[in-house]
């Protein structure tokens, strides 16, 4: 892809007003974007590049333009967002967690099943009663 000076110009600004300079000089040559490179250190040194090329970090969203000599960060280089994309499909189930802690031991309770409550129950004890 070329971009035309027109649109370069927004482009440049942004960067000089970030760097600082105010002077701002003749629209250079078009930019072709070439590709994207995992980060700014990773970008093509100045034999294997020309002039107008621009490559694009991924670690930032910023520009890199070759000038003839040096690369020149023209800042982030973006479209705008599109549209959320359709659901993905369920994973599949993973595996087992560990098992548990084992808990506290029970204390000890009694079960009585009849017509008559226990003479002496004590908490946690249960009485079924049968005479209904």
């Amino acid at each position: 892809m070329v971009i035309p000076p027109p649109l370069l110009t927004p482009i440049l600004a942004a960067a000089s007003r970030r760097t600082g300079t105010v002077a701002q000089g003749p629209p250079g040559p078009p930019l072709r974007v070439v590709g994207t490179v995992t980060t700014s250190t990773n970008l093509p040194s100045g034999g294997a590049a020309t002039q107008g090329d621009l490559w694009i970090a991924v670690d930032t969203g910023h520009g890199w333009a070759w000038d003839g000599t040096t690369w020149i960060d023209v800042g982030p280089v973006r479209g705008p967002a599109g549209p959320a994309g359709p659901a993905g499909a369920t994973g599949a189930t993973g595996a087992a967690g560990p098992a548990g802690a084992t808990g506290p031991a029970g204390g000890d309770y009694e079960i009585t099943i009849g017509p008559t409550a226990p003479a002496s129950p004590q908490a946690g004890d249960i009485w079924i009663d049968t005479s209904s």
